[in-house]
């Protein structure tokens, strides 16, 4: 963690509000000032401001997963209005890992461990995520085909997807790769908008039992699980 974020954690600032607060007082790491608060913070530094110490300790790493509602933004930035970290209101400072859109809903990833959260960005380790939509007209077993096989958007194509019928306006998709608003996208493109956009799996971890709005820390072997992608590459 760098020295920016630790103030803007500590004394609830807003990223724009961080610089004018070193500015107002006297910020030192281990006795030395940082004028750019680029410092990055390892285990026992000492943290001194006006005088006051604040020592930094490893924290423990936290996995959890949330099944995020619509109308939640998926950053820690609390000038943004409905926020995941004011939403979730832990006690430790977590991210998500990657994003979920705003009007979309599922399960998302929060954790402190840098390690999976580049593990589950990396394309390379195909950590599949799974998605249920309801869109605004009668699906067919073409459109399925077609958009298995991946669709012109943003410049590229998208990589080949499985796609599983669920009722005439419901399918599942399954991706190894997150562009932006991808899905939805992919749906415009053969002229179909999206009602509603459910994340139900993230590798082995599966919505299955946790609500709407709630989370759940990850079990020890679903950490582990995360963990080994990164091996079998």
């Amino acid at each position: 963690m760098r020295l920016h974020q630790f103030l803007k954690d500590q004394f609830r600032l807003c990223k724009s509000e961080v610089q004018a607060f070193n500015h107002k007082h006297n910020v030192m790491v281990n006795g030395i000032p940082d004028k750019w608060l680029s410092y990055i913070i390892k285990p026992n530094d000492i943290i001194t401001v006006d005088g006051k110490q604040y020592e930094i300790k490893k924290e423990e790493n936290v996995y959890l997963l949330l099944n995020k509602p619509v109308g939640i933004t998926c950053t820690n930035d609390r000038s943004v209005s409905n926020n995941l970290r004011d939403y979730v209101n832990f006690d430790k400072r977590i991210f998500p890992v990657g994003r979920l859109d705003k009007d979309s809903c599922g399960i998302i990833i929060l954790t402190n461990d840098g390690k999976i959260f580049n593990q589950i960005l990396d394309q390379n380790n195909h950590i599949e995520k799974e998605y249920l939509l309801y869109v605004d007209h009668p699906i067919n077993s073409i459109f399925l085909d077609l958009m298995s096989r991946g669709v012109p958007i943003l410049n590229r194509v998208t990589k080949p997807c499985k796609m599983e019928y669920v009722s005439p306006c419901e399918f599942k998709i399954t991706l190894q790769e997150g562009m932006n608003r991808q899905i939805r996208r992919m749906c415009k493109f053969f002229g179909y908008r999206v009602i509603s956009l459910q994340r139900i799996r993230i590798g082995h971890l599966l919505i299955d039992g946790l609500h709407e709005g709630e989370y759940r820390y990850l079990t020890e072997d679903e950490i582990e699980k995360l963990l080994e992608f990164n091996k079998q590459m």
